[in-house]
């Protein structure tokens, strides 16, 4: 692990909302506000960039696989899966960028909910 990922990791850790994670069960950079996100200096491939990449990744495939589930189950049948990879990573990461910078105050899950909105919707589900 590199010196800055450590760095990265460290810092949101330590900004990361406590108030917001206990209240909803979150960890990591969700909790943290668009404005300590910012303060990481995030971009495609830096270190910074990975970390936040990597936990709006796991929390929107995390967002897809609860709704594949309920489907099977025969609940929330309206909720669409989301195409995760009809956006480039770099999209993505200019996204979440652009609406913490017009939202610092919001939560950064806030920010990939609404990446995850925005991404087209999933045709249909090989079984």
């Amino acid at each position: 692990m590199g010196v800055r990922f450590a760095i990265a990791l460290g810092a949101l850790l330590i900004f990361g909302s406590h108030s917001y994670a206990t209240e909803f069960g979150l960890m990591g950079e969700g909790t943290s506000t668009c404005a300590e996100i910012l303060q990481l200096h995030p971009a495609f491939g830096n270190d910074g960039g990975a970390v936040v990449l990597a936990w709006a990744q796991g929390y929107m495939s995390g967002m897809n696989m609860d709704r594949v589930v309920n489907k099977a189950h025969k609940i929330a049948q309206g909720q669409p899966i989301k195409s995760l990879g009809d956006v480039t990573i770099q999209g993505q990461m200019a996204f979440l960028l652009n609406y913490c910078e017009n939202h610092p105050l919001a939560h950064f899950t806030l920010a990939v909910q609404e990446l995850y909105v925005a991404l087209p919707d999933v045709k249909a589900l090989k079984n």
